[in-house]
């Protein structure tokens, strides 16, 4: 599915017009690598920047073609599968798509998690979604202060709900 899409970035320090035929899969990657520019992790990130993706194989596909190769905030960039039966224990970012099952989110730890699924919201940072053939995100910025990370005031503001 692609949406014909004209987005100004500029309030997340994009200097340009992105207008193009863009897959909603990898608009959804290039988000949530915005998305990670803006937050300040509690703890030192390590040598490893782990970004898990359950229930959501395009979505793991393109944010592995996104960041191979790539350095996220001095680290190298590795995106992996998780599941619910297996959950990783060691991820920077928890990504939960909509076929994410019985995930529970606090098995990631000390992660970022980001998610698809409305049930989820109240246990992770960032809702992501798309409505009308546009990018939406509501931020549960209780979660994320609870769980010691710092979310940019840039990202709060254009946040489509804020939940304090």
């Amino acid at each position: 599915m692609t949406h014909k899409l004209v987005v100004l970035f500029l309030s997340l320090g994009f200097s340009t017009i992105l207008s193009a035929q863009v897959s909603q899969t990898k608009l959804e990657s290039i988000f949530i690598h915005k998305f990670i520019s803006f937050i300040t992790w509690p703890s030192p990130i390590g040598d490893v920047f782990k970004i898990c993706v359950s229930g959501d194989e395009k979505l793991r596909a393109e944010l592995s073609h996104s960041f191979s190769y790539k350095k996220i905030k001095g680290a190298s960039a590795v995106v992996v599968a998780t599941y619910p039966d297996k959950p990783e224990s060691d991820c920077t970012v928890l990504v939960t798509g909509a076929d994410s099952g019985e995930f529970d989110p606090e098995t990631c730890g000390e992660c970022f998690h980001i998610t698809k699924r409305k049930d989820l919201f109240s246990r992770c940072a960032i809702l992501l979604k798309i409505e009308d053939s546009k990018v939406r995100f509501d931020i549960n910025y209780k979660y994320a202060t609870k769980k010691r990370f710092k979310v940019h005031s840039k990202l709060l503001k254009i946040a489509n709900h804020v939940l304090r």
